[in-house]
């Protein structure tokens, strides 16, 4: 399986899905789908990790500006919108025209790439903090 998914914390307000070997964009949007069966009836946000490190991939395959834009698209109503993604190639990022911060803001919300883990859990921290506050 070239992507699979999982919940990264016991709360369920972070799914990721981690991409294995060789993938393409429909092995991503296969398992995006599949993963939002498991947020139908969660009454709280859920943010989206998408991490690439293990995958073999040195380019990201054709269409890469479009197909991220797709990775905090909402498809279930607990999602935010809000996605971090680990292991993008860094000197590939002017492709998918990134704005300031290495974000791209999207139709849902913002798709942000980091560099390592400890920069995706202070996002994942802030937003829990700000929906906290909504509540």
């Amino acid at each position: 399986m070239a992507f699979h998914f999982e919940w990264r914390d016991e709360g369920q307000t972070v799914m990721q899905l981690i991409a294995e070997g060789d993938w393409n964009w429909r092995d991503y949007h296969h398992a995006a789908r599949a993963c939002s069966f498991s947020m139908l009836r969660l009454p709280h946000p859920v943010h989206m990790l998408i991490d690439l490190r293990k995958g073999t991939r040195t380019k990201m395959p054709s269409g890469a500006a479009v197909h991220v834009r797709s990775f905090g698209k909402i498809n279930t109503p607990a999602m935010s919108g809000k996605a971090v993604v680990l292991g993008y190639p860094m000197d590939q990022l002017d492709a998918v025209h990134v704005h300031v911060g290495n974000m791209i803001p999207t139709a849902d919300g913002a798709v942000y790439f980091v560099a390592d883990e400890a920069a995706a859990d202070a996002l994942f921290d802030q937003w829990r903090a700000e929906d906290a506050a909504q509540e």
